[in-house]
């Protein structure tokens, strides 16, 4: 095990960092900042690197393409603070084609999050999306229940208005088929665990060997999906 942990004062700081929003404060604390949150966060990866290759030898675990930077890209946003209090790692496949699935930890000053899901979704691939399911129900129920054994729940946007219930989709997939988004997470309250390194190493190490059948999953229908439009 690499993972040396993240301590409630290296937390507090980013979070300060975030607050003063500062060159000078960051350039005064950037080495802080490195050795207590960058250099922990790249010893995780490594330490759940074999799982995340066994389920995709294409994986992305280089730091610095698969780990957030503290100082914040504020091209394409509204919020122009230069610096964040969350940090993520985000697991994803080297091909740059969208939508695409990925797995993921962040942490913020109250707690912490776990999931896998699907990133740049859009209309076209949701109705794609909803028919793959209906068609491979059994694989995706026993991917689902397998995350879920391993605390994973159901997130992100329902429709208002059920379209299970206008195509007549009942039972266990009807949650699903109402997504606007998927994403299956567990969220964590406070930061206690961050500073227990075994505790989390092994914690991470659980759900995404639980979450590998969800994700090689999402895997070949954003695969089908990407190669079908491409035909076009």
């Amino acid at each position: 095990m690499n993972f040396s942990g993240i301590s409630p004062d290296s937390v507090f700081l980013l979070a300060e960092n975030r607050f003063n929003d500062s060159k000078s404060f960051y350039e005064e604390h950037k080495e802080q900042l490195q050795r207590g949150i960058l250099l922990p966060m790249r010893q995780l990866t490594e330490d759940v690197s074999d799982i995340m290759l066994n389920m995709n030898g294409d994986m992305i675990l280089q730091p610095g393409r698969c780990i957030s930077r503290i100082r914040r890209d504020t091209r394409f946003t509204n919020d122009k603070s230069l610096y964040r209090e969350n940090m993520w790692i985000m697991f994803r496949h080297q091909k740059n084609h969208l939508p695409t699935p990925m797995l993921w930890f962040e942490f913020f000053p109250s707690g912490y999050d776990i999931g896998c899901g699907i990133i740049s979704t859009t209309p076209a691939f949701m109705d794609f999306w909803r028919r793959s399911i209906v068609g491979r129900k059994n694989a995706f129920l026993s991917a689902v229940k397998r995350v879920q054994s391993a605390g994973l729940t159901a997130d992100g946007q329902h429709y208002k208005r059920s379209k299970a219930d206008i195509d007549g989709i009942g039972g266990r997939l009807a949650e699903f088929y109402d997504m606007k988004e998927f994403f299956m997470s567990m969220h964590t309250d406070g930061i206690d665990d961050l500073s227990r390194p075994e505790f989390l190493v092994e914690k991470l190490r659980r759900v995404y060997s639980a979450a590998a059948p969800l994700y090689k999953f999402l895997l070949s229908l954003t695969t089908e999906f990407n190669c079908s439009t491409e035909e076009l």
